[in-house]
């Protein structure tokens, strides 16, 4: 084990991710949530992918005025246009899938009685959470640690499950929360025994994946916490709904090929040597700081669509 990983700070940055590491089960299961007895509109992914193809082509050509020295090969022209062929987006090309499998989906759920829809979900539960956690996916059938759109299929109908079943704990908000604690507590503090009792780096391998049974659970928490919210002051709610809907926009930006690689790999790593309530706070700040640059960017590349479309509606009037 390296001499590193019983530090405190490292133990703080791992506690991070583990409370952070759900949220790609959260996403699905708020698919499932909003478009359970709805029909989609396939316009949704096409404007979707409008996004991430402006995004690719502006970020590539900025990247090229501001580091021209990266773009040595014709690779990294390649990797800055398309990142999905280097594996990159992979949330985006499994949601693909799923959004337009999402009619069938739910004429599935609308056709069976809940006492057959848990059953679905529990053996659902069983062969794609618990036997691949247990076997460290030595078995997964073909789940791939949840990085496959079958994972966000299967966390999709958990959502629409919740929103067509589950009626109960509208206002148990503090309860889900006090459950969302334990949960993030008991996998960090399981990891942090074995990994100094038997020096086994767990962490990865069993309990913090996305298929993690307690990474499933702390997503259905949260997304019952989401539930359980009421937000009264309007000015708030705009803040919120803004922040949310640049979601999509501050994914595809801090995560393309050549803005991870080359401009934000390695650059946070002076956090690892300082003191744990230091780093702590330096990610968060971080986060934070991230998220608003891109929130901002997203802003002007909203308005800057909204033109755009206002122009071709007047030519062709």
């Amino acid at each position: 084990m390296h001499p590193d990983e019983s530090t405190l700070t490292i133990q703080g940055i791992r506690f991070i991710v583990i409370i952070c590491y759900c949220s790609v089960n959260v996403f699905a299961m708020i698919s499932g949530w909003l478009y359970v007895g709805r029909s989609v509109k396939y316009r949704t992914i096409k404007r979707l992918w409008i996004i991430v193809f402006f995004y690719c082509i502006s970020i590539t050509f900025l990247a090229y005025f501001i580091k021209p020295e990266i773009f040595s090969e014709i690779r990294i022209w390649i990797q800055g246009f398309l990142p999905e062929l280097y594996g990159r987006y992979w949330y985006i090309v499994c949601y693909t899938f799923l959004f337009l499998m999402i009619p069938f989906i739910n004429k599935f759920i609308s056709a069976v009685s809940q006492r057959e829809l848990k059953k679905f979900l529990l053996t659902g539960f069983i062969l794609l959470s618990v036997i691949p956690t247990v076997t460290l996916s030595r078995i997964s059938f073909g789940i791939s640690s949840g990085y496959s759109p079958f994972w966000l299929i299967y966390c999709y109908i958990v959502g629409a499950y919740l929103k067509k079943f589950d009626g109960k704990g509208q206002k148990n908000g503090v309860l889900y929360f006090v459950g969302n604690v334990l949960t993030v507590f008991f996998i960090w503090n399981v990891i942090l025994y074995i990994n100094k009792v038997y020096e086994f780096a767990l962490e990865p391998a069993l309990l913090a994946q996305y298929i993690s049974p307690f990474m499933l659970a702390n997503a259905v928490i949260l997304l019952r916490i989401f539930r359980s919210m009421r937000i009264q002051s309007s000015g708030l709610k705009k803040i919120v709904l803004s922040a949310s809907n640049a979601a999509f926009g501050v994914y595809i930006i801090h995560c393309h090929l050549i803005i991870f690689d080359y401009f934000l790999w390695d650059a946070f790593k002076w956090i690892s040597s300082k003191s744990v309530l230091v780093a702590v706070a330096s990610i968060l700040c971080s986060i934070i700081s991230i998220y608003l640059v891109c929130w901002c960017v997203e802003i002007i590349r909203k308005k800057a669509f909204q033109i755009c479309a206002s122009i071709v509606i007047a030519t062709k009037v």
